[in-house]
Protein backbone atom coordinates (compact mmCIF):
# COMPACT_ATOMS: atom_id res chain seq x y z
CA UNK A 1 0.00 0.00 0.00
CA UNK A 2 1.40 3.38 -0.96
CA UNK A 3 1.82 6.01 1.72
CA UNK A 4 -0.69 8.81 1.41
CA UNK A 5 -0.13 12.43 2.44
CA UNK A 6 -3.32 14.41 2.97
CA UNK A 7 -3.83 17.99 1.79
CA UNK A 8 -2.33 20.66 3.96
CA UNK A 9 -4.73 22.51 6.21
CA UNK A 10 -4.93 26.17 7.26
CA UNK A 11 -2.14 28.31 8.75
CA UNK A 12 -0.90 27.47 12.28
CA UNK A 13 -1.86 29.62 15.21
CA UNK A 14 0.12 32.84 15.33
CA UNK A 15 1.17 32.66 11.68
CA UNK A 16 1.32 35.74 9.50
CA UNK A 17 -2.14 36.22 7.94
CA UNK A 18 -1.38 39.35 5.92
CA UNK A 19 -2.58 39.55 2.27
CA UNK A 20 0.86 38.76 0.82
CA UNK A 21 1.35 35.78 3.14
CA UNK A 22 -2.14 34.39 2.43
CA UNK A 23 -1.64 34.73 -1.32
CA UNK A 24 1.70 32.94 -1.01
CA UNK A 25 0.12 30.03 0.88
CA UNK A 26 -2.74 29.76 -1.61
CA UNK A 27 -0.26 29.59 -4.50
CA UNK A 28 1.62 26.77 -2.76
CA UNK A 29 -1.38 24.78 -1.54
CA UNK A 30 -1.35 21.20 -2.67
CA UNK A 31 -4.19 20.02 -4.88
CA UNK A 32 -5.67 16.74 -3.64
CA UNK A 33 -3.94 13.95 -1.72
CA UNK A 34 -0.39 13.03 -2.63
CA UNK A 35 1.07 9.53 -2.83
CA UNK A 36 4.65 8.66 -2.02
CA UNK A 37 6.49 7.75 -5.21
CA UNK A 38 10.21 7.16 -5.84
CA UNK A 39 11.20 7.24 -9.49
CA UNK A 40 14.17 8.73 -11.36
CA UNK A 41 13.36 11.92 -13.26
CA UNK A 42 14.87 14.75 -15.26
CA UNK A 43 13.97 18.43 -15.08
CA UNK A 44 14.46 20.87 -17.95
CA UNK A 45 14.06 24.56 -16.98
CA UNK A 46 11.94 26.72 -19.29
CA UNK A 47 13.56 30.01 -20.29
CA UNK A 48 11.45 33.21 -20.54
CA UNK A 49 11.35 32.91 -24.36
CA UNK A 50 9.99 29.34 -24.12
CA UNK A 51 13.26 27.56 -24.97
CA UNK A 52 14.79 24.82 -22.83
CA UNK A 53 17.70 25.79 -20.61
CA UNK A 54 19.87 22.81 -21.54
CA UNK A 55 22.78 24.11 -19.46
CA UNK A 56 20.70 23.69 -16.27
CA UNK A 57 19.07 20.30 -16.82
CA UNK A 58 18.88 18.48 -13.49
CA UNK A 59 18.25 14.86 -12.51
CA UNK A 60 16.71 13.52 -9.33
CA UNK A 61 13.82 11.43 -8.02
CA UNK A 62 10.15 11.96 -7.35
CA UNK A 63 9.03 12.27 -3.74
CA UNK A 64 5.25 12.24 -4.12
CA UNK A 65 2.61 12.65 -6.80
CA UNK A 66 -1.04 13.69 -7.14
CA UNK A 67 -3.30 14.69 -10.01
CA UNK A 68 -2.45 18.34 -9.34
CA UNK A 69 1.24 18.36 -8.48
CA UNK A 70 4.48 16.55 -7.82
CA UNK A 71 7.25 16.63 -5.21
CA UNK A 72 10.85 16.33 -6.44
CA UNK A 73 14.22 15.76 -4.81
CA UNK A 74 17.49 16.91 -6.38
CA UNK A 75 21.01 16.23 -5.19
CA UNK A 76 22.96 19.12 -6.73
CA UNK A 77 22.38 21.98 -4.31
CA UNK A 78 24.31 24.41 -6.50
CA UNK A 79 21.87 24.13 -9.41
CA UNK A 80 18.46 25.11 -8.12
CA UNK A 81 15.70 24.67 -10.73
CA UNK A 82 13.97 27.57 -12.42
CA UNK A 83 10.47 28.74 -11.55
CA UNK A 84 9.06 26.66 -14.42
CA UNK A 85 10.25 23.31 -15.74
CA UNK A 86 9.29 20.34 -17.83
CA UNK A 87 9.87 17.15 -15.86
CA UNK A 88 10.08 13.68 -17.32
CA UNK A 89 9.77 10.26 -15.69
CA UNK A 90 9.14 6.72 -16.83
CA UNK A 91 5.48 5.80 -17.31
CA UNK A 92 3.77 2.40 -16.98
CA UNK A 93 5.18 1.18 -20.32
CA UNK A 94 8.68 2.55 -19.58
CA UNK A 95 8.12 5.44 -22.00
CA UNK A 96 9.55 8.73 -20.80
CA UNK A 97 6.54 10.97 -20.09
CA UNK A 98 6.60 14.73 -19.51
CA UNK A 99 4.63 17.40 -17.68
CA UNK A 100 5.08 21.13 -17.24
CA UNK A 101 5.32 22.31 -13.64
CA UNK A 102 5.56 25.53 -11.64
CA UNK A 103 7.98 25.46 -8.75
CA UNK A 104 6.05 26.54 -5.62
CA UNK A 105 8.69 26.08 -2.93
CA UNK A 106 12.21 24.80 -2.37
CA UNK A 107 13.25 23.16 0.92
CA UNK A 108 16.91 22.33 1.66
CA UNK A 109 17.29 18.80 3.00
CA UNK A 110 21.08 18.91 3.37
CA UNK A 111 24.03 20.82 1.97
CA UNK A 112 23.79 18.87 -1.30
CA UNK A 113 20.14 17.85 -1.40
CA UNK A 114 16.92 19.80 -1.61
CA UNK A 115 13.23 19.17 -2.16
CA UNK A 116 10.98 21.02 -4.58
CA UNK A 117 7.18 21.22 -4.49
CA UNK A 118 5.55 21.77 -7.87
CA UNK A 119 2.11 22.19 -9.37
CA UNK A 120 1.28 21.02 -12.90
CA UNK A 121 0.85 23.94 -15.31
CA UNK A 122 2.71 26.91 -16.66
CA UNK A 123 4.46 27.49 -19.97
CA UNK A 124 5.88 23.98 -20.05
CA UNK A 125 2.46 22.37 -19.74
CA UNK A 126 1.12 24.65 -22.46
CA UNK A 127 3.95 23.65 -24.77
CA UNK A 128 3.02 19.96 -24.46
CA UNK A 129 -0.56 20.49 -25.69
CA UNK A 130 -1.34 18.66 -28.94
CA UNK A 131 -3.08 21.77 -30.31
CA UNK A 132 0.22 23.62 -30.71
CA UNK A 133 2.28 20.64 -31.87
CA UNK A 134 0.38 19.99 -35.13
CA UNK A 135 0.19 22.23 -38.22
CA UNK A 136 -3.01 24.27 -38.39
CA UNK A 137 -4.81 25.45 -41.52
CA UNK A 138 -5.13 29.25 -41.63
CA UNK A 139 -7.98 30.36 -43.95
CA UNK A 140 -6.65 33.93 -44.21
CA UNK A 141 -3.48 32.75 -45.97
CA UNK A 142 -4.72 29.38 -47.27
CA UNK A 143 -1.68 27.72 -45.78
CA UNK A 144 -0.62 25.43 -42.94
CA UNK A 145 1.41 26.88 -40.08
CA UNK A 146 2.55 25.74 -36.66
CA UNK A 147 0.90 27.69 -33.81
CA UNK A 148 4.25 27.78 -31.97
CA UNK A 149 7.67 28.91 -33.31
CA UNK A 150 9.28 25.95 -35.03
CA UNK A 151 12.79 26.78 -33.84
CA UNK A 152 11.64 26.57 -30.21
CA UNK A 153 9.93 23.23 -30.79
CA UNK A 154 13.11 21.96 -32.46
CA UNK A 155 15.08 23.03 -29.39
CA UNK A 156 12.80 20.89 -27.20
CA UNK A 157 13.36 17.98 -29.59
CA UNK A 158 17.10 18.39 -29.09
CA UNK A 159 16.47 18.38 -25.33
CA UNK A 160 14.69 15.01 -25.65
CA UNK A 161 11.22 16.23 -24.67
CA UNK A 162 9.50 16.35 -28.08
CA UNK A 163 9.75 14.13 -31.16
CA UNK A 164 9.48 15.24 -34.79
CA UNK A 165 6.76 13.45 -36.79
CA UNK A 166 5.29 13.64 -40.28
CA UNK A 167 1.81 15.08 -39.72
CA UNK A 168 0.68 14.97 -43.37
CA UNK A 169 1.80 15.40 -46.98
CA UNK A 170 -0.06 17.98 -49.08
CA UNK A 171 0.01 19.26 -52.67
CA UNK A 172 0.35 23.04 -52.90
CA UNK A 173 0.23 25.69 -55.58
CA UNK A 174 3.60 25.74 -57.43
CA UNK A 175 3.36 29.52 -57.71
CA UNK A 176 2.58 30.77 -54.17
CA UNK A 177 2.74 27.55 -52.07
CA UNK A 178 -0.85 27.89 -50.86
CA UNK A 179 -3.48 25.16 -50.60
CA UNK A 180 -5.17 24.12 -53.85
CA UNK A 181 -8.27 22.18 -54.83
CA UNK A 182 -8.07 19.39 -57.42
CA UNK A 183 -10.38 17.91 -60.05
CA UNK A 184 -10.21 15.92 -63.29
CA UNK A 185 -10.33 18.27 -66.26
CA UNK A 186 -9.35 19.06 -69.81
CA UNK A 187 -5.69 18.49 -70.71
CA UNK A 188 -5.73 21.50 -73.03
CA UNK A 189 -7.28 24.29 -70.95
CA UNK A 190 -7.80 22.73 -67.50
CA UNK A 191 -11.57 23.19 -67.52
CA UNK A 192 -13.67 20.77 -65.51
CA UNK A 193 -16.56 21.19 -68.00
CA UNK A 194 -15.95 17.94 -69.87
CA UNK A 195 -18.17 15.07 -70.92
CA UNK A 196 -18.19 11.98 -73.09
CA UNK A 197 -20.65 10.15 -75.29
CA UNK A 198 -21.92 6.62 -74.90
CA UNK A 199 -20.91 4.40 -77.82
CA UNK A 200 -22.07 1.02 -79.13
CA UNK A 201 -19.58 -1.74 -79.92
CA UNK A 202 -21.04 -4.32 -82.37
CA UNK A 203 -19.38 -7.66 -81.71
CA UNK A 204 -19.88 -9.25 -85.17
CA UNK A 205 -18.17 -6.57 -87.29
CA UNK A 206 -16.28 -4.72 -84.50
CA UNK A 207 -17.83 -1.41 -85.48
CA UNK A 208 -17.90 1.25 -82.76
CA UNK A 209 -20.00 4.35 -83.10
CA UNK A 210 -22.36 6.73 -81.30
CA UNK A 211 -25.83 5.47 -80.42
CA UNK A 212 -27.34 7.89 -82.92
CA UNK A 213 -25.70 5.93 -85.79
CA UNK A 214 -27.42 2.68 -84.69
CA UNK A 215 -30.80 4.08 -83.74
CA UNK A 216 -33.48 3.71 -86.44
CA UNK A 217 -37.29 3.69 -86.40
CA UNK A 218 -37.21 -0.10 -86.73
CA UNK A 219 -34.73 -0.64 -83.88
CA UNK A 220 -30.98 -0.83 -83.55
CA UNK A 221 -29.24 -1.48 -86.87
CA UNK A 222 -25.47 -1.65 -87.38
CA UNK A 223 -24.52 1.10 -89.86
CA UNK A 224 -21.56 -0.98 -91.10
CA UNK A 225 -22.87 -4.54 -91.66
CA UNK A 226 -26.61 -3.67 -91.56
CA UNK A 227 -27.43 -6.35 -88.98
CA UNK A 228 -30.86 -5.65 -87.50
CA UNK A 229 -32.55 -6.12 -84.15
CA UNK A 230 -29.34 -6.02 -82.13
CA UNK A 231 -29.60 -7.44 -78.60
CA UNK A 232 -27.49 -5.97 -75.79
CA UNK A 233 -24.77 -8.25 -74.37
CA UNK A 234 -25.48 -10.74 -77.16
CA UNK A 235 -24.81 -8.59 -80.23
CA UNK A 236 -23.35 -5.40 -78.74
CA UNK A 237 -22.15 -3.58 -75.60
CA UNK A 238 -22.05 0.03 -74.48
CA UNK A 239 -18.60 1.62 -74.19
CA UNK A 240 -17.47 5.06 -73.06
CA UNK A 241 -16.30 7.39 -75.80
CA UNK A 242 -13.53 10.01 -75.67
CA UNK A 243 -13.87 13.06 -73.44
CA UNK A 244 -14.77 16.37 -75.06
CA UNK A 245 -14.13 19.76 -73.45
CA UNK A 246 -17.16 22.02 -73.80
CA UNK A 247 -14.95 25.09 -73.39
CA UNK A 248 -12.18 24.52 -75.97
CA UNK A 249 -13.56 21.43 -77.78
CA UNK A 250 -10.42 19.44 -77.05
CA UNK A 251 -10.93 15.67 -77.25
CA UNK A 252 -8.97 12.94 -75.51
CA UNK A 253 -9.41 9.51 -73.96
CA UNK A 254 -7.88 10.61 -70.65
CA UNK A 255 -8.44 13.57 -68.33
CA UNK A 256 -5.80 15.58 -66.51
CA UNK A 257 -5.61 15.95 -62.70
CA UNK A 258 -5.95 19.74 -62.50
CA UNK A 259 -5.27 21.95 -59.48
CA UNK A 260 -6.45 25.48 -58.74
CA UNK A 261 -4.91 27.60 -56.01
CA UNK A 262 -7.39 28.79 -53.40
CA UNK A 263 -5.33 31.95 -52.85
CA UNK A 264 -4.07 33.21 -56.23
CA UNK A 265 -6.46 31.20 -58.50
CA UNK A 266 -3.55 29.84 -60.54
CA UNK A 267 -4.65 26.68 -62.40
CA UNK A 268 -2.03 24.07 -63.14
CA UNK A 269 -1.60 20.39 -64.12
CA UNK A 270 -1.58 18.18 -61.06
CA UNK A 271 1.90 16.82 -61.73
CA UNK A 272 3.27 20.37 -61.31
CA UNK A 273 1.95 20.68 -57.74
CA UNK A 274 4.49 21.37 -55.04
CA UNK A 275 4.53 18.39 -52.65
CA UNK A 276 5.08 19.59 -49.09
CA UNK A 277 5.62 17.51 -45.96
CA UNK A 278 3.80 18.98 -42.98
CA UNK A 279 6.01 18.47 -39.98
CA UNK A 280 4.53 18.20 -36.54
CA UNK A 281 5.70 17.16 -33.10
CA UNK A 282 4.71 14.54 -30.56
CA UNK A 283 4.86 14.68 -26.78
CA UNK A 284 4.24 11.83 -24.39
CA UNK A 285 2.34 13.61 -21.65
CA UNK A 286 2.48 12.42 -18.09
CA UNK A 287 -0.74 10.88 -16.76
CA UNK A 288 -0.44 10.96 -12.95
CA UNK A 289 -3.31 8.51 -12.39
CA UNK A 290 -1.78 5.96 -14.78
CA UNK A 291 1.60 6.28 -13.04
CA UNK A 292 0.04 5.82 -9.60
CA UNK A 293 -2.05 2.83 -10.65
CA UNK A 294 1.07 1.08 -11.96
CA UNK A 295 3.12 1.75 -8.82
Amino acid sequence: MMDQVQSEGGPPEGADTGPASVAHRIAERRVGSRHALRRPLMGVPVLPDGRPDRARIVTGVTADLSHGGIGLEFEDGGRLPASEMIVGLRGPNETLQFAGVRVCRTEPMSAERFRVGCQFGGAGQDLLQSEILAPRFVPATMSYVLPYPEEILDAWCDAGVLQRVLADRVQLCPKCRSVASFRNGCRQCGSADVGNDRLIHHFACAHVGPISEFDTPSGLVCPKCRTRNLIINSDYEFVTGPYTCRRCQWGDMELEHVGQCLRCDFRFPGHQAHVHDLRGYRAYRLDPLAVLSSS
